[in-house]
């Protein structure tokens, strides 16, 4: 939670807009167990800003649209939360211009009036991830580089004989000429067969290349994203200048999920309908240069496999020279 609330802080303190939506999965799904308590289940919300009293930890949010309906509990405009000494801290907070869309007035009271509007309340953190699920940040990095790639995943698509590709997947090579951070984003193009139900998965793994690509080595995996069921994913990273392989990943896209079976290079014509396209988004803060470049599909097998060893739980069955790796931490699973 730590790592959640420092995010949010910076992202607030250089004024990224931020939202997230209310209603967790892991909460009661009646709604009026949430209306109950002032909120609206599946609104969303407008993250409007984040300040520290003391040791509490408060995060302001707007309902965008007119309602009736407002939190009711910790730290909502009569709450017992409210005390003269967190009084004091806040209006200090306010001198020092730690506190977004309020202006110092006369009194304490007055300060603190102001702070809640129509659809405007505070809420404690603990209670924030408790009813709201996501943080969306809208990240503005002015100034910054940008690529944009749009591709589809494992198979190449860009020629009508598929068996010249059959064997290719395509991978991008960066080069970043000094110490950057680097933001990834990668959307999930919908698949073009509505009757598909299936929720896409997505993960980004970048290599630190080596002189000679093989089987034995590929390079040292420097970066893996989480690895979720969800249309797009967004993840920051600090690179030293060097070269790299990013590879962006979609197990859901090797299966037809009509039998749970691969899809044969020979049903090329049908392919599309399941082998999803994706928008790579790379924001860099410094100069980088970008390619893409083919592999053999062996590329991949070696990436996952790497990946694997790096970052999974080893446990020996008996067998020698046989060890089962397991992922969790991170690793969403992928459900029919």
């Amino acid at each position: 939670m730590e790592k959640i609330w420092s995010k949010i802080r910076m992202a607030n303190q250089i004024d990224w807009p931020m939202g997230s939506c209310c209603g967790r999965l892991n909460v009661n799904p009646d709604s009026r167990y949430l209306s109950e308590r002032g909120l609206i289940r599946g609104r969303y919300y407008i993250i409007m800003d984040a300040i520290e009293l003391g040791e509490n930890k408060i995060i302001q949010l707007k309902n965008p649209f007119r309602s009736p309906i407002t939190w009711k509990g910790d730290w909502s405009e009569n709450s017992r939360k409210w005390t003269p000494e967190i009084k004091e801290l806040f209006e200090n907070e306010v001198k020092l211009g730690k506190v977004k869309n309020v202006q110092t007035c006369k009194s304490t009271e007055q300060i603190l009036t102001q702070s809640f509007d129509e659809d405007i309340f505070w809420m404690g953190f603990n209670d924030f991830t408790r009813y709201f699920h996501s943080v969306d940040i809208c990240k503005l990095r002015v100034g910054w580089l940008e690529k944009r790639i749009t591709s589809s995943f494992n198979l190449n698509t860009d020629y009508n004989e598929f068996s010249i590709n059959s064997n290719e997947i395509k991978v991008y090579r960066l080069i970043f000429f000094e110490k950057t951070n680097v933001d990834m984003s990668i959307f999930n193009c919908k698949s073009s067969n509505k009757n598909v139900t299936y929720d896409p998965d997505l993960f980004i793994l970048v290599f630190k290349t080596c002189e000679e690509i093989s089987q034995a080595n590929i390079g040292e995996l420097v970066f893996s994203s989480k690895h979720i069921l969800k249309g797009y994913l967004s993840e920051d990273h600090v690179f030293e200048a060097g070269e790299y392989f990013m590879l962006p990943i979609s197990f859901n896209s090797w299966f037809s999920h009509n039998n749970n079976s691969f899809i044969a290079y020979e049903d090329f014509p049908i392919k599309d309908q399941f082998f999803n396209k994706y928008n790579l988004v790379i924001h860099s803060e410094k100069d980088f240069f970008t390619d893409e470049e083919r592999h053999s599909n062996s590329f991949l097998a070696d990436a996952i496999i790497e990946f694997c060893i790096q970052m999974g739980n080893k446990e020996d069955i008996g067998l020698e020279n046989a060890s089962i790796y397991t992922l969790t931490k991170g690793f969403e699973g992928c459900f029919d």
